[in-house]
C-alpha cells in the first residue's frame, strides 16, 4: 500500500511539473502561438503568465488599476461587455461583421478579471527567453514600441484618463486603428474627444474605403443586426454635410438582402431625419419635420441632444431651426417639445456651471425664454401665473447679462422681458 501512494504522488507530482512547463520558444511571427491544439490547461498556463508580464509593466508605469467592482462596472459602461468574474481569461467574440476572424487574422480583446486590465491578442506577450528578457528591460520595450504601448493606452483611456495624455494620443497615426476600434466596434462614446476624432477620420476615409468593416460597426450592435439608434443619434449630430449617411445607405445595399435594405434604410432616414421620398436637389438635406414627428412622443431625446451642443472647440451651438420648428408648430393640444424645453432648464439649474458655465446657459435660458414666452401667452394666457408663480428667475435668468450681451441678437426678446415684467410684476415698462 505505501509502495502505491508513493508512485500515486510520483505521478501527481510528475504531471504537475509537466502543466507548468510547456515549450513556448517558438519563432516571433503573427502565427507563433497556434492554440489549436494546446489544452486548456495549457492556454490557462499561457495566459497567466502572459498577464503577470503586462502586470508588471503596467505596474512599473506608475498605471492603477481599479478594484473589481469598479472594473466590472466601467467596462460594462464604457463597451457593453459584462465581466465573467469566473474566469481567468475572457476573450470577447468578435463582431458579427468580423468576417475574417474565423481564420485568425482579425484582433481580438481579451480581459484579465483578476488583474483587472484589458490587451489585445495581437498585444500578448510571446514567452520564449528573447521575450521574456526584453520585458524585463521596460526602457527597451518602450523603444521597440515606438515609446507607446497599445495595452497601456487602452487601459488609461478606459479607467486612468488623462486629457493631456489624450490630446498626444490622438496626433499618433499608430494609434489610429485602436480609436477606431473602440468606436467603431464598441460603440465607445464616453470621450467626446476620441469620438469625434474617429467620426472625422472615418468621414475623410470614405473613399480610401480603409475602414469598410467600421462603418457596418458604427451602425450595428456588435452581436446582432440591429441598428443602435441611440448611438447612431449621436453620429447625426457630427455628420453635418451627411458624409456618413450617403456611405451607410451604399453599405446597407452592398451587404444586405432587399428586405433588410428596406428596414435599415428606413431606419436610417428616420434617425437623420431624411425622407426619401422627399430629398431636395442636393439629396443630403434632412426633413426636420419628418425628425420631429416621429420623435413626438419622446420630445426631450431631441431637446436633451439636439439643440444645444457643443463643437468640437467646446463653444456652445444651438439649433435654430428646432426651436424655429417648436415655435411654429406648439398648439395647446401639441405642447410636447415646449413642455421638454422648458424641463431642460430645470433639469440644470443646479449643475449648469459644470455642464455649461454660467455665459453659455445664460444663452441658453435667452433662447428658450424667447421661443417659450410667446407661446405661453398665445395658448396659456389663462395659467400664466399658475406656470411661472414662484419660479420666474428660472426662466428669465439675469436680464443684465441678456441686456449686456445685446438680447444675442434675438429681435423679440427685450419685448418679451419686459411684458413678462409688466405682466407677472405688474412693473411698467
Amino acid at each position: 500500500m505505501k509502495n502505491i501512494l508513493i508512485i500515486l504522488l510520483f505521478l501527481c507530482f510528475s504531471c504537475k511539473q509537466n502543466a507548468q512547463n510547456y515549450d513556448y520558444e517558438v519563432e516571433d511571427s503573427k502565427t507563433a502561438y497556434d492554440m489549436s491544439s494546446w489544452s486548456n490547461d495549457q492556454k490557462n498556463d499561457y495566459y497567466e503568465k502572459a498577464s503577470n508580464l503586462i502586470d508588471e509593466f503596467f505596474k512599473r508605469e506608475n498605471f492603477k488599476s481599479l478594484n473589481k467592482t469598479e472594473f466590472n462596472k466601467t467596462v460594462y459602461n464604457k463597451l457593453g461587455i459584462r465581466i465573467d468574474t469566473k474566469r481567468k481569461y475572457q476573450l470577447i467574440p468578435y463582431s458579427i461583421f468580423q468576417k475574417d476572424s474565423a481564420d485568425g487574422y482579425d484582433n481580438q480583446m481579451i480581459i484579465f478579471p483578476d488583474k483587472r486590465i484589458i490587451s489585445f491578442t495581437s498585444e500578448l506577450p510571446l514567452l520564449n527567453k528573447s521575450s521574456l528578457k526584453l520585458y524585463s528591460n521596460p526602457d527597451e520595450l518602450k523603444r521597440l514600441n515606438g515609446g507607446i504601448s497599445y495595452d497601456l493606452v487602452l487601459n488609461k483611456i478606459l479607467f486612468n484618463e488623462n486629457i493631456k495624455e489624450i490630446d498626444y494620443w490622438l496626433k499618433q497615426e499608430s494609434l489610429s486603428d485602436l480609436f477606431i476600434d473602440l468606436v467603431a466596434n464598441y460603440h465607445f462614446d464616453d470621450n467626446e474627444k476620441i469620438f469625434r476624432f474617429v467620426i472625422n477620420k472615418l468621414q475623410n476615409e470614405i473613399d480610401k474605403n480603409t475602414y469598410k468593416i467600421a462603418y457596418l460597426q458604427l451602425l450595428f450592435y456588435r452581436d446582432r443586426k440591429q441598428i443602435d439608434k441611440n448611438f447612431l443619434l449621436k453620429i447625426v449630430k457630427l455628420d453635418k454635410d451627411k458624409k456618413l449617411y450617403s456611405h451607410f445607405k451604399n453599405i446597407i445595399i452592398s451587404e444586405f438582402s432587399k428586405d433588410e435594405q428596406l428596414i435599415f434604410s428606413k431606419e436610417i432616414n428616420e434617425i437623420y431625419g431624411i425622407d426619401g421620398s422627399e430629398l431636395s436637389e442636393n439629396n443630403l438635406t434632412p426633413n426636420l419635420n419628418l425628425l420631429l414627428s416621429k420623435n413626438s412622443s419622446t420630445p426631450e431625446k431631441v431637446v436633451d441632444n439636439l439643440i444645444f451642443t457643443k463643437d468640437e472647440n467646446n463653444s456652445l451651438q444651438i439649433n435654430k431651426e428646432i426651436l424655429d420648428y417648436i415655435s411654429k408648430n406648439t398648439t395647446r393640444e401639441n405642447s410636447g417639445y415646449l413642455v421638454a424645453l422648458e424641463n431642460y432648464i430645470i433639469k440644470y439649474r443646479y449643475t449648469y456651471r459644470e455642464v455649461w458655465g454660467s455665459e453659455n446657459f445664460s444663452k441658453i435660458l435667452a433662447y428658450i425664454f424667447n421661443t417659450t414666452y410667446p407661446l405661453r401667452k398665445k395658448y396659456w394666457a389663462d395659467k400664466f401665473n399658475e406656470w411661472y408663480n414662484g419660479k420666474p428667475d428660472d426662466f428669465l435668468g439675469d436680464g443684465s447679462i441678456w441686456r449686456d450681451n445685446d438680447y444675442y441678437g434675438l429681435p423679440k426678446l427685450e419685448e418679451y422681458v419686459n411684458d413678462f415684467r409688466k405682466t407677472y410684476w405688474g412693473e411698467p415698462k
